[in-house]
């Protein structure tokens, strides 16, 4: 008798034992991270959410060479020619936000070293130490983009993206002004715009 309430004791402790572990195996699980499918998932997801908003937006189109649109209330000043230098203005409640600058690229024309030529009159952009340099493809070009937080009272956070024309001939440069445009998406629209542009050449 005391045999056999020994046995029972022992197959009740290991019944118990194999719970607990199987408890603790399904909760390991469950809290476990989710599969890398899952970004990809949002990335699809915030595309999709970029199309979906800027189908109201203009279009802005140089000649036959690109095209990209941006925020319907904004204006569009007529384009200045400095030399080899063209800068077009986007403006919003007369504040410039989005300035676009096309350049001859030296390096690739002439080999001389490029450098920015700003033209008189104009602001040259001030950077802060809070500045991050990244390589982004922008229709299938290599570009970099610039993030500069700014910092408070000297220089206000703004976006800047350099790419090249297919053939190499000509910088494209847009510099948005995120600082000066008070909406609740203001980090988004430089992203916005780029996920529309388009070479057309």
């Amino acid at each position: 008798m005391k045999l056999q309430k020994g046995f029972v004791r022992i197959l009740i402790l290991v019944f118990v034992v194999i719970v607990i572990l199987g408890g603790a195996y399904y909760l390991s699980g469950s809290t476990s991270p989710k599969a890398p499918v899952d970004k990809i998932s949002q990335t699809s997801q915030s595309s999709a959410t970029f199309t979906d908003a800027t189908t109201s937006w203009k279009t802005y189109t140089y000649k036959n060479e690109f095209l990209f649109r941006y925020p319907e209330r904004w204006t569009v000043e007529p384009t200045q020619v400095f030399d080899s230098q063209r800068i077009t203005r986007f403006f919003y409640n007369n504040t410039s936000l989005l300035t676009l600058e096309w350049i001859s690229n030296d390096i690739q024309i002439t080999d001389k070293t490029f450098a920015r030529q700003e033209p008189k009159g104009q602001h040259e952009v001030v950077s802060s130490e809070r500045r991050i340099h990244m390589e982004i493809v922008v229709d299938g070009q290599k570009a970099e983009l610039i993030i500069d937080e700014g910092e408070a009272g000297h220089v206000l956070p703004y976006e800047q993206v350099d790419l090249s024309t297919p053939d190499q001939s000509t910088i494209i440069r847009l510099i948005y002004s995120k600082g000066f445009y008070d909406v609740s998406n203001s980090d988004q629209i430089l992203g916005m715009i780029l996920s529309t542009f388009k070479f057309t050449n």
